[in-house]
């Protein structure tokens, strides 16, 4: 089950936080492990029992629930991102209409 988490941090530290956070969340290491441990297993069997199908298949869910958690913080650093992109278009918008304004009280005192 996951919930929301909602928190703020300054705008500079974005980019440094959602590094962070892949790091910590988002290794490829565990699973890939996992994955070519699993192919071996299956490359020098002949036959596999019950049993030893039954430890594959929670290895198997084991690695999708680990791709799953990788998948999930790629999706909320996505997110992040796109927000930290909207909020930088904003910022633009911003500085460019100042700056007109400036150049509008420019010309307007330049007239008089």
């Amino acid at each position: 089950m996951r919930i929301g988490v909602s928190f703020s941090i300054p705008i500079e530290e974005i980019l440094s936080h959602l590094a962070v956070v892949l790091e910590s969340r988002a290794s490829l290491d565990g699973p890939n492990n996992r994955y070519t441990k699993l192919l071996k297993q299956l490359e020098v069997k002949t036959y596999i029992s019950q049993e030893e199908i039954s430890d594959l298949l929670k290895e198997i869910e084991g690695i999708r629930k680990d791709l799953l958690r990788v998948d999930q913080t790629l999706e909320d650093t996505a997110s992040i991102l796109n927000g930290y992109f909207g909020f930088l278009g904003e910022m633009e918008k911003h500085e460019e209409a100042e700056q007109s304004d400036q150049v509008k009280d420019s010309e307007e005192t330049d007239d008089q």
